[in-house]
């Protein structure tokens, strides 16, 4: 019950559908309760703030960095494996950048160019960045292996054109960032 879908699309064999928090009582446990209370908890010196200012603003490569720290130190073994996995990756990222929607408009699996992106950050100030997040799961029955999967979260992005709706917004800094994993390891690549 934290979460509801609706209007179902199937792509092939793949069934898509937008996520959306069912009432006021469970938006306001994402925003100020169940969300922080899971990033702040991290182990170590390792906080949300950081992270996402360097997604936003700052340094990329300390975002990556941060961004797989964050990944590896917060899930169980059992969160992140089975079949449903990318799901798992995909709504931790949302519940990441939800404190960001003053600063951006955040969609979730929406059409843009030729396809569907997973995430996309578009900022409610145009010289902002905007930002695209496609996440894929090593498909070890494929012998797919991290390079080869990092390379077609890529050019999922490239060829279906996902930044289309940001330049026709009129967003000049546009980052994209495939995130590709297996179970709790994790590999980005932003361009």
């Amino acid at each position: 019950g934290y979460l509801r879908y609706d209007n179902f699309v199937q792509e092939e064999e793949v069934w898509y559908a937008d996520l959306k928090i069912p009432n006021r009582e469970v938006k306001y446990l994402f925003e100020s309760e169940v969300i922080k209370k899971w990033f702040s908890n991290m182990r170590g010196s390792l906080r949300l703030e950081p992270v996402l200012t360097n997604l936003t603003e700052g340094d990329l490569k300390l975002f990556k960095y941060l961004f797989i720290e964050f990944c590896q130190s917060s899930f169980s073994y059992f969160d992140v494996s089975g079949q449903e996995s990318e799901k798992f990756y995909h709504a931790y990222v949302l519940g990441m950048i939800v404190s960001l929607r003053d600063q951006y408009t955040i969609k979730s699996n929406r059409e843009s160019g030729y396809g569907r992106y997973d995430i996309m950050m578009i900022p409610k100030t145009l010289n902002k960045r905007g930002i695209i997040f496609e996440f894929k799961k090593v498909n070890k029955y494929e012998n797919e292996d991290f390079d080869t999967a990092l390379l077609d979260a890529k050019n999922q992005i490239n060829e279906k054109q996902y930044a289309e709706e940001l330049r026709t917004l009129g967003v000049k800094n546009i980052v994209c960032i495939a995130a590709v994993f297996d179970k709790k390891e994790v590999r980005v690549d932003i361009f």
